[in-house]
């Protein structure tokens, strides 16, 4: 019974396809009539698919995807969310199936969809800039993992775009580059301070000259030119001021 309508189903067919509903028909051999919640005609969109019915009805269609993948959790089959995936990544049920790129998405991560999840992010990543994330955590985005994967798309994506617009531009280094010959003396030309100079000719160097060198004592002579330490006009240092403070 779903949504207050009755539908038979062969309680073996119905094992056959869930092993979740042929552990409940084994524990309960006398089980006759089940009630679920939900539409009815929702439920016969799936059951027409389960049953294999004869055209458009027993196939994966745009109309009964949603339906389909709703039921086929609730009652655990699980080659259906195979059958909706291999649609949802043929381009022809792309083009077919009325769904943004962050609903395919939510799909992929809500029935366990690896590929179509991996396809998924890779769209909404690529066209992150014109979603709109609502407020609250009830949105596709409030799980973290969901957001971190998408983000790292965009992130990489950006990057690459980037790259593959700067290949395509001219430098301008490209454009004003030299012959080889030219461009080889160009550069010994700029690097030329690094060169060792050649050594320029010696002057005859006056060392007695207090600009020139500090002799050690020894070295003085009686021609040596010497200015009395009392008329320097310097302050005196500490160890002869207080020389002089404890002659006082």
């Amino acid at each position: 019974m779903v949504g207050g309508e009755p539908f038979e189903l062969p309680w073996p067919f119905l094992a056959m396809h869930s092993p979740k509903w042929a552990q409940k028909i084994a524990e309960d051999p006398n089980l006759k009539e089940v009630k679920l919640d939900g539409d009815s005609d929702s439920f016969r969109f799936f059951l027409n698919f389960l049953q294999g019915t004869e055209g458009k009805p027993g196939e994966i269609h745009p109309d009964n995807l949603l339906h389909v993948l709703r039921w086929g959790e609730e009652l655990g089959v699980d080659y259906v969310c195979g059958a909706c995936e291999a649609f949802l990544l043929d381009p022809s049920g792309q083009k077919a199936v009325d769904l943004s790129p962050e609903e395919v998405l939510e799909v992929a991560a809500r029935f366990h969809m690896p590929k179509l999840y991996e396809k998924a992010v890779e769209m909404t990543g690529h066209s992150m800039k014109y979603i709109e994330v609502p407020e609250g955590s009830h949105s596709t985005f409030g799980a973290e993992e969901l957001r971190s994967d998408v983000l790292k798309v965009h992130l990489s994506m950006g990057m690459m775009s980037h790259d593959g617009i700067m290949r395509n531009r001219h430098r301008f280094a490209d454009q004003s580059s030299l012959p080889d010959k030219n461009e080889r003396s160009r550069l010994l030309w700029k690097s030329r301070t690094r060169f060792r100079q050649p050594p320029s000719e010696r002057s005859n160097v006056d060392w007695k000259s207090l600009q020139t060198v500090w002799p050690h004592h020894s070295l003085r002579d009686d021609d040596w030119a010497v200015v009395p330490a009392e008329s320097q006009p310097a302050m005196p240092t500490r160890a002869s001021a207080g020389a002089s403070n404890r002659f006082k």
